[in-house]
């Protein structure tokens, strides 16, 4: 098979479910793209996971879908990749209401709406499309972990001991250079 970038992939994806959506009532949008990228606000501050943006935003009009790279398994990307196809066909500004809960059902995506995952009959489908995929070229992202290291550089805090002024500076310079001087005596301050 040959090899294809994140967002080739997806739109292989994408181009082969399209007419999925159209079998459960609704045509589908040929002006969108899709891509692999953190959803708004999803840096891992929050559990999102998709997202469509309408292309009323879009310098082109595109309609815009994003899949989170915190995602690596290709049925997984399938799934949340027709919950945002969905979004696309209904239009972004039904949200999760009657127009996309009937598509999304019709397709056979469960689970709580907002946060569907393919149900027995989709799982086989989506099977067989990924039969003739190759895998997704893709490896998990885990944020969490880059704020776990960037913690490590953090700026520590350092205090006057005569008049409670306060600094931060990294260890780098706290081990190698010393402690910064307070303006009020010009003395070292201490380490917290």
């Amino acid at each position: 098979m040959t090899e294809l970038t994140r967002e080739q992939w997806l739109k292989t994806a994408e181009q082969a479910m399209a007419p999925w959506v159209e079998a459960a009532g609704v045509p589908y949008p040929k002006n969108t793209r899709v891509s692999c990228g953190f959803p708004k606000a999803s840096r891992g501050r929050n559990k999102s996971i998709g997202q469509c943006w309408t292309g009323l935003v879009s310098a082109d009009k595109t309609i815009e879908m994003f899949i989170s790279p915190t995602q690596a398994s290709a049925p997984r990307v399938c799934d949340i990749l027709l919950h945002e196809m969905v979004h696309a066909a209904v239009g972004v500004e039904h949200g999760h209401k009657k127009p996309f809960i009937h598509v999304a059902r019709a397709l056979g995506l469960d689970g709580r709406i907002t946060a569907t995952f393919a149900g027995p009959e989709l799982a086989k489908r989506l099977d067989a499309l990924l039969a003739t995929l190759p895998p997704y070229p893709h490896a998990e992202m885990n944020p969490a972990e880059y704020r776990t290291a960037k913690q490590k550089t953090a700026l520590l805090k350092v205090e006057c001991a005569s008049c409670g002024y306060v600094a931060r500076v990294t260890a780098k310079w706290l081990d190698g250079v010393g402690a910064p001087i307070c303006p009020c005596n010009r003395l070292p301050m201490d380490r917290i």
